[in-house]
């Protein structure tokens, strides 16, 4: 699956990797994007992998205008 999103702003950074908030270009629909900065090591790809399957339940997102 692949669409652009739209209204890209940065939340966060960490050690491996950014945090990204913004909004699907399809639905509208809130998404938060990680970008890894890793992603062509294997050892730091599989905790990310594993992050995917984790749950939102959309109570901490910000309001943005």
């Amino acid at each position: 699956m692949s669409y652009p999103i739209l209204n890209l702003r940065q939340l966060g950074s960490g050690g491996n990797g950014d945090i990204y908030v913004g909004q699907r270009s399809d639905t509208g629909e809130w998404v938060v994007v990680k970008y890894l900065r890793e992603s062509h090591l294997p050892h730091a790809r599989k905790p990310f992998l594993n992050e995917r399957y984790a749950s939102f339940n959309g109570s901490c997102v910000p309001s943005f205008p």
